[in-house]
This record gives structure tokens, sequence and C-alpha cells, in this order.
């Protein structure tokens, strides 16, 4: 017997939304001047310029121009004027971004950076703070900017993937009131609401308030099927128990559960399946590897069943103390626990041969992620002589816990052909195991220092270093225990010949935390060892008024972590990656702003295993550019057009090569309307992501593939009170 989920039709509303959009932007412009005000706001496609500052961890916040490390900053401004619902999205103008899986269709979003993966356990930071992100997409609305540190941040930030650092800034209170509410539609019928209220009470304002919530709910893009859900929230308060002393607080909480979703489209040879599966199914004949991927399928053909879904949970509370104690001095203390909870009842695709025929293998399970960080750092300025400093140091603990069932449910809902989707099968109503047991917990405790000597105005070193005291314990394959206690300097010399421009050398050495076995290999959920990485890199930033740039020249060395020839995940040799990347912004006119970037990248394997050596790392392009434009029109103040193109060159899908992902690119369009009717700013957004319904797939993990986004329409209503 099929389940049937009950799910709401809200196409009527969201048609009804649709007809009001065209229709509130004629009524604005043809109300009376006495009723309607309006601005032309600033021009501004993106806050990725180096004007803006950053959380950088263990050097505490500095302007984005003063640091000897490639830092792109994206702020709500930007996030919202894209209506972006993935982390892809936010850094859609920046060439080393590269979008990994797709959270409406397969299970989240993800990104590739520099053709690294970002660490799903140690990547993601909440205020500088690591919090557990595997497979799970963070609520967009409730951060007030998101910093990407790229390459290697050992230093800064203790153990992690040296592809980069995703920070999200919380939204905190603001000193005057907010009141904002909005309104949105993205195709087949999915709605989303927002209410963001911030402010002071009490005497002098020494308290403060944010509330924001979101809600979401409807049909997806993926057709026959496809459906989300997902409510989230966040409360952040301060005390301001002195003009100097301030304590914040917070709290987030999402549940967001989507069906239809599935797990992605794997060679069965890469799944850990044995050459005799199909002999062992009944069917008589010998598998060989599959070495042609079917052609990308559009990203609205559901190819998973409508009764599969994922489902995660994001629990997470925080406080910090912030002391301003002398002048040009800081203290921070601060604590961070978070827990991820994540249910799967969705699906891998197998694919069986060359022709695109798989077997659709559901599984069905919990895993959770427990995480908690305390983080202490005292940063300030003073002079020996004619040398400035500029110092931080501090301790930092953090523990990690992955506690999933011993075993998945698996059960096999039958056999299909790609090109043939989508088909139904019998939903069996599978039975979720409830028995979690403690898989892992690691725990890493640090203490840090630099120091960033000015000699001159115009030249400048940096000296960082961290200690590490690290210790993993995993309770599965053996009981392991894995200790490190490395030393993770950092080195980098500034040169400032014009006040806009910094030139710049930097050495970061660092540990990530060892992988674990996917889903499907024969060691599934293994943990492996520390990996060191060590990453050389020459830049230059340059931020004037009407133009800006960014370059690096780059390269990253680290263990090379792979499924080999038997279908198990291991450490076998190194990984290299040498690339240059460039991106800049130029302002024509007034009305005109063009953003643009490209990098290149030669990746290299360095194996014991000849199925790796010599070959490309997984799911790492040679190639990537990008345009976008955005212009203000004149003639209507408050209206603003805007479009571009991304391109990705093709990638190897494993580290042996045998498989490569096509190139693609996507074309998108939008515009927004700014302006005040009585006392109410409205802002009116209309975008369409691409445009030509471009079909191609979005490769992670080294073996799996998720279709892309199709052309998607997306409008939304904004009104700040």
């Amino acid at each position: 017997m099929t389940t049937r989920v009950f799910r709401p039709r809200l196409r009527p509303l969201a048609c009804a939304l649709l007809s009001l959009f065209p229709a509130f932007t004629v009524w604005a412009q043809s109300t009376p001047p006495s009723e309607v005000e309006t601005a032309l706001p600033e021009v501004r496609v993106t806050d990725s310029g180096q004007n803006a500052s950053a959380s950088t961890g263990a050097l505490g916040d500095r302007p984005v121009l003063d640091t000897p490390f490639a830092i792109d900053v994206v702020d709500q401004e930007s996030i919202e004027n894209r209506q972006a619902v993935t982390i892809g999205e936010v850094f859609k103008l920046d060439p080393s971004v590269i979008p990994l899986d797709d959270g409406y269709i397969g299970e989240a979003s993800g990104i590739m950076i520099r053709g690294l993966q970002l660490d799903l356990l140690n990547g993601y930071k909440v205020d500088g703070l690591a919090i557990a992100n595997w497979g799970s997409d963070l609520p967009l609305e409730h951060f007030q900017r998101v910093e990407l540190l790229k390459g290697s941040g050992g230093f800064m930030y203790g153990f992690g993937s040296p592809g980069g650092i995703a920070n999200f800034v919380l939204k905190r209170p603001t000193d005057e009131p907010l009141r904002s509410v909005t309104v949105g539609y993205m195709n087949d019928a999915t709605l989303k609401g927002q209410i963001d209220l911030a402010g002071r009470v009490g005497e002098d304002n020494m308290f403060g308030y944010r509330i924001n919530a979101v809600q979401e709910q409807g049909d997806t893009f993926v057709n026959d099927g496809g459906y989300i859900r997902r409510t989230s929230g966040i409360a952040a308060l301060d005390w301001r128990i002195t003009p100097d002393l301030v304590w914040q607080v917070d709290g987030l909480a999402q549940q967001r559960r989507v069906y239809a979703a599935y797990y992605g489209v794997v060679p069965y040879q890469a799944y850990g399946l044995p050459d005799n599966f199909l002999q062992f199914m009944g069917i008589d004949r010998v598998l060989t590897p599959v070495t042609q991927l079917p052609s990308p399928i559009k990203g609205n053909v559901r190819l998973a069943q409508p009764f599969t879904w994922h489902d995660t949970e994001f629990k997470m509370l925080g406080t910090s103390l912030n002391w301003a104690f002398a002048d040009d001095w800081n203290a921070r203390l601060a604590y961070r626990w978070a827990e991820q909870n994540r249910t799967n009842y969705d699906s891998a695709l197998i694919l069986l041969d060359n022709f695109g025929n798989y077997l659709d293998n559901q599984f069905a399970g919990p895993q959770r992620y427990p995480t908690q960080n305390v983080d202490a750092i005292v940063s300030g300025k003073f002079s020996t002589g004619f040398l400035r400093h500029d110092v931080a140091f501090g301790a930092a603990w953090q523990e990690l816990e992955q506690i999933w069932t011993q075993t998945f449910s698996q059960t096999t809902l039958g056999f299909g052909n790609i090109y043939q989707a989508p088909v139904s099968f019998f939903n069996p109503g599978q039975v979720m195991p409830r028995d979690l047991q403690l898989q892992s917990r690691t725990q890493q405790t640090s203490i840090f220092a630099s120091d960033t000597v000015n000699f001159t105005p115009e030249w400048s070193a940096l000296l960082g270093m961290r200690y590490i005291d690290y210790r993993q314990n995993t309770y599965n394959f053996g009981n392991a225990t894995y200790t490190a206690n490395p030393w993770t300097p950092t080195v980098a010399l500034m040169y400032k010949p014009l006040p806009p421009m910094t030139l710049y050398a930097s050495y970061v050495q660092a540990l990530e935390q060892g992988g674990s076995a996917p889903l499907g290999t024969a060691n599934y959920g293994q943990s492996l060892p520390p990996i060191t990485t060590k990453q050389y890199e020459l830049g230059v930033k340059v931020e004037e008024t009407w133009w800006s740039t960014s370059a690096a020249v780059f390269q990253l060395k680290k263990g090379l972590e792979a499924i080999n020839s038997v279908g198990v995940f291991e450490q076998s040799g190194d990984e290299t990656y040498t690339g240059v990347e460039w991106s800049g912004r130029v302002r024509p006119t007034r009305e005109w702003s063009i953003n643009a970037g490209l990098m290149y990248l030669h990746t290299e394997n360095d194996s014991d295993d000849p199925l790796l050596n010599g070959k490309r790392a997984a799911g790492a392009p040679e190639f990537t550019a990008l345009l976008y434009s955005e212009y203000a029109v004149p003639q209507v103040p408050g209206l603003f057009v805007n479009g571009g193109a991304n391109f990705v060159s093709n990638r190897p899908l494993e580290s042996s090569n045998l498989n490569s992902v096509p190139s693609y690119y996507t074309i998108d369009i939008g515009s927004r309307y700014v302006t005040r009717v009585g006392d109410t700013t409205t802002t009116l957004r209309f975008g369409i992501s691409n445009l030509l319904n471009e079909a191609y797939w979005l490769p992670s993990w080294g073996f799996i593939l998720v279709q892309g986004a199709p052309r998607t329409f997306r409008v939304s209503a904004q009104f700040d009170f």
C-alpha cells in the first residue's frame, strides 16, 4: 500500500502573488509624488569588494584588503537581491566557487572551493565557531553576511579541509527599530514568508533583540512529486552592561524536509557492488564498469520516488561576552552548542551499465552530529620603537560527535532507465532503525597567537602559530584512536604601494580531519586519521571607488582520500592543486556595474595505486568563468535590471577519472524595483536562473551525480516599515 502524503496545493495563491507583482509596480509608479517617495539606491551587484571587513578566526575582525588571504564577503542585501536559496548562489560571482548538489533535488546544497569540497564537519562556522553541516542547507535568511576564506585556514580556525572556511554571521539587534516582512514564490509552487524584527529597549537602550522567522512550503520545480516544508527561526539578544561590555545570547532552529529528493546517481563500481551483483539478483549477466555517464537530465525531471524524503533538523545555542577593556584592546569569550539531526528515507540510483539502466536502492536511517565550541581571544595594538604591532592570542576547545545507526535499512525498489524517467515503484514502507550509537568523538584543544608587524606604512608581515592537541576516538572498525599534536604556522608578507592596493605572499600549514567512508563503500562509516596540508599563495587586491580587482596564484598539497579498485575508501598518496584566479568589478558609469571572474586549475594525484596515480582530482574543473552586469534604469528611479552567465568546464567524477562530467553553462536574468509608499520601503524582486533550461550534472564526493536546477522563476516582495 502506497503511503499518501498530504501536501496543500499552493498554486492558486502563488498565481495570485505573481499577478500582483506587475500590478503593484504600475500602481507604485502612478501614485502621486506626495504619497510615494522614490530614491535611487546605490548601484551594487555584490559586497565582495576588499573594503568589507571579515572575521578571520584567530586574527580577529580585519578589513579584507589588509589580510594576506583570498576572502569573499557577501552581505545580506546582496543575498536578498539574488534571492539566493543555496550557498552556491550566494557565491555565484566568485570564480573559485563551484556548486555541488542541490537541496531541492538532492539531499543538500554544497560548494567546492578551488576544486576542493567544503568540509561538512569543520568547514562551516557560525560567528567563527564550528558546526556540523552534513547534508543540510542552512537558512540564509538568518545571517547578516557570509564570509568565505579560500584556501587553508589551519592557523585561523584549527582543523579543517584546505578548500576553505564558510563563516555565517548571525543577524543581531539594530540600533534603529526594524520591521520587515517578505513574501516570495518559486516555481513550481513554493511559497515563502519571512518576518524580521529588531530594536532596542530599556534605559539608554541597553537591551537589544532580533527575531527572524521563515516558513517555506509547496511543490518544488521537480515535477510529479517534488515538495518542500521548511520552518526556521532565530532569536538574538544582547545586553550592553556598560558601553564597553556587551553580553550576547542567540538561538536558531530549523526543520526541513524535501520529498522526491535522492542521494544521487552512482556508477555501480563506485557504490561498492561486486561484479556478480546482478547474478546474485537473479539476472544472468556480469557487470562491466560504467565508463559512459548518461547524458544530463533536466532538473525538473523526477528521478526519485515521490514517497522518498530527506529530513534535517538543526538546533543551535550560543553566547558571548565582548569587552573593549582599553583603547585598541578587545577581549571575547564565546560558547556555541549545535546539533544536526538528519534522517534519510531516500534512494541511491545505482547505474548498472553504459546505457542508463539503474537499480533504485532506498535506504533509511537517522544520524546525529552534536558539536560544542569554546573560544577565547584577546586582540590589540601597540608599538615598540618604530614597529607597530597588531596582535591576537587566545585558546579554543571543540568537540564533535558522530552518532549513527549501526546499519542502514535498505531495500530495492526496482529497476529503471534514466532516459525513461519518471517511473513509479511500490512503496515498501521501510521501518526506520532506531539503534543510534556513538561512532566517533573528536576533541581538539588549541592555543594560538599572531603578530602583524608593520615596519613602514607600506610593508608588514604576519607571523601566526597554533598548537593543537587533537584526539579522535572511533567506535567502529576496531575502536581506533587517532592523536596529533601539531604546530600549524602561518607566515605572510604584505606590501601596499598605494593605500587601496595590497600585494601579498603567504604560507599556511594545517591538518584536516580524516574523512569518513561514504555510503556504498566497502568500509562505510570508517573514520580515517588526520591529513597534513600545505599551501603557498601570491596575490594582489585593489579597491578603488569605481573599480576593484583581486588575483591569486596558489598551490596546495594534501593527502589523497579516494575509493580504490576494490571499493574501499582509503588514504593513498597526495593530491596537488595549482591554480590562478582573478575577479574584478568596474562601474563605467554611475548606473552600470560589471563583474567578471576566471579560474584556471591544474590538479594531479600522486599515489601508489595505479588506478589513481597521475589522474586529476575528483570533481575539480580546469576552468571556470563568469560575467554579470547590473544597470540602474535612469528613466525609472529605483528600477534595476541585471543578467549574467557562469561556465564550468568538464570534471572527472572519480579520482580514477574513469568517468567525466560534461562542462555546462547557465544564464541568469533579473530585476528589482525599490520605492516608498508612505513610510514603507517596498522592494520587488524578480529573477530567472538557468534561463535556457540547461541540463547538467552536479558531481560531489568523488562518485555521486545530482541534476542541476532547471529554469527557475523567483519573485518576492519585501516591505520595510
